[in-house]
């Protein structure tokens, strides 16, 4: 019998997969504490209504569990924010097997190398995902948009883990790479610019037309930073990339965007803080990426919201 997968976090993207998982495999969602534990019981499932015009969802009975429960763990998808990531990983490590392997689900870059070195010897992979999701609800999922998930070896490449076939049945939709490091820094290139643009100016991702000179500032800076980082297939058309992703995602609304409506904070430090800081320490001059950064920072900060 296959081991179950677990799903450590219930936002849009935890929900959404283990709803997805649940469909077709044994799947238990971790939550944070007991209070939401309890509130998950009350219906103990979770709703997805499988595009923002769907008049009614689909329901999915889930298992909730606690982080301090015993049984272990083979297969994790690790869905909280990237600045909660580590900590969470942490709760649940009494639980992990020399079997256990971890799915990053984290926007940019910073907390799968934290993880990485925390837990050198758990296999790690890392994903980039063009899946969207938003929730309507505690437990209440909006699949906004069906996308690929690109995933590969956080680390040195290994061969595709057998329970890829298990998403297939599933339904994914996903993309094996053993260069997941240039997705990374792809996805983090369109994450500096993206949402650090539309967190500043309130926007949704189609009205960045109108800030378009510095949407290609942004993305030379980026491009300077990532050949310097020795990553150039991922500075590659980088221009291109943004402008696509821009026209594709035009209605929605980027997570730092949300986040800071939300009076929550955002995930700027593994985005465009990490570029800046990464551009400090190879010595790369990066204006307008310094720029951006430092409004953003002034902006966060004038909300009464974290900046680091």
């Amino acid at each position: 019998m296959n081991a179950p997968w677990h799903i450590l976090g219930a936002g849009s993207l935890g929900c959404l997969w283990a709803a997805r998982l649940q469909q077709h495999l044994d799947t238990r969602l971790i939550l944070r504490n007991k209070a939401q534990l309890k509130a998950f019981q009350k219906h103990a499932s979770i709703q997805l209504f499988d595009s923002p015009l769907a008049v009614e969802p689909s329901v999915h009975q889930v298992k909730a569990e606690l982080a301090s429960a015993k049984d272990t763990i083979t297969k994790l998808v690790l869905c909280t924010k990237a600045y909660d990531a580590l900590d969470a990983v942490k709760s649940v490590a009494h639980r992990f097997t020399d079997k256990t392997q971890i799915v990053l689900l984290q926007n940019g870059v910073g907390s799968q190398q934290a993880i990485q070195q925390a837990f050198p010897h758990i296999r790690l992979i890392a994903c980039a995902t063009t899946e969207g999701a938003y929730l309507k609800e505690p437990f209440c999922v909006i699949w906004a948009g069906h996308g690929v998930t690109r995933l590969g070896d956080f680390g040195e490449p290994k061969a595709q883990p057998q329970w890829l076939d298990e998403w297939k049945s599933a339904g994914f939709n996903y993309d094996w790479t053993d260069d997941i490091e240039t997705t990374l820094w792809r996805k983090l290139g369109v994450n500096c610019i993206i949402n650090s643009l539309t967190a500043l100016h309130e926007c949704s991702n189609g009205e960045l037309t109108r800030p378009q000179n510095m949407v290609n500032l942004l993305a030379y800076d980026l491009q300077d930073l990532m050949i310097a980082a020795k990553q150039p297939k991922a500075a590659a058309d980088l221009h291109a990339l943004v402008w696509q992703v821009i026209e594709d995602t035009s209605r929605n609304q980027s997570s730092m965007l949300q986040d800071i409506k939300r009076g929550r904070r955002t995930e700027m430090q593994y985005m465009i803080g990490y570029a800046y800081e990464k551009a400090k320490q190879l010595d790369v001059e990066m204006p307008a990426v310094r720029k951006i950064y430092q409004q953003l920072c002034e902006k966060i900060d004038s909300l009464g919201l974290p900046v680091n």
